[in-house]
């Protein structure tokens, strides 16, 4: 790190491994490796740090475990969400950010955390449910490319949710979770005629990212929607 500007702290274990058992290796990793980071450019004089955060540490996919089927209404989550995590994944990543909070505060270090949707590869959205997911929390390699470099030479700290742009509003959450197909019936018309074509059947969505804050705050400016995932997979473009 030596005479760097900035570092991209991206490195994790991120698995489907997040039992107890598995905790000491998830702590090496996540936990120890990003204070080892953070202290490297704390004693190197190194300015900015942009940290690969997860949204996972607002715990909505755990939304639905609290709710009763056509019974109540969606959560919008952003950024100002309740931190915490609900495996030991999350748990991890949680006390990552912790660690930015410190070296932020205490040394003056210029962090900003970049709170990403589920970043899956392409392959996968072959698969509709992964382009379905993309109205919740799924989103773009090319997106989160551009928030890394978006962010490299700002001096923009805290807490960023990064994801495909919000869908929805506070208005459709009823909807999105008690009659899904009227919300997409009214806002994705030939999205949902399509998935309908293939015979996929929407599910309710109990939660959804909002990253506003970033494109207000950042200039973020997310490419790829669930349009664009719909279209590519129609076109069989993945």
């Amino acid at each position: 790190m030596e005479g760097c500007e900035c570092v991209f702290h991206t490195a994790v274990r991120n698995n489907t491994d997040v039992e107890l058992e598995s905790y000491e290796d998830f702590h090496a990793s996540n936990v120890n490796g990003t204070f080892n980071v953070f202290l490297a450019a704390h004693r190197l004089g190194v300015p900015r740090i942009v940290h690969s955060g997860t949204s996972t540490v607002n715990a909505f996919h755990t939304a639905a475990e609290s709710m009763r089927p056509g019974e109540g209404k969606a959560l919008r989550i952003g950024d100002d969400a309740q931190r915490r995590g609900t495996d030991i994944y999350g748990l991890t990543k949680v006390v990552e950010e912790l660690y930015a909070d410190y070296f932020r505060q205490r040394y003056g270090i210029s962090i900003i955390s970049l709170r990403y949707g589920w970043l899956a590869p392409q392959s996968l959205y072959r698969d509709p449910t992964m382009v379905y997911n993309t109205l919740a929390f799924c989103f773009h390699e090319q997106d989160a490319l551009q928030s890394n470099l978006l962010v490299m030479h700002q001096d923009t700290t805290g807490n960023y949710l990064i994801c495909a742009p919000p869908a929805f509003d506070d208005e459709d959450a009823p909807g999105l979770w008690q009659n899904v197909a009227s919300v997409l019936d009214r806002k994705f018309p030939a999205e949902l005629s399509y998935l309908r074509s293939i015979a996929f059947h929407p599910t309710p969505i109990p939660a959804w990212l909002d990253c506003s804050r970033a494109i207000w705050d950042l200039g973020y400016r997310p490419r790829y929607d669930f349009a664009w995932f719909v279209r590519a997979h129609r076109e069989n473009g993945f």
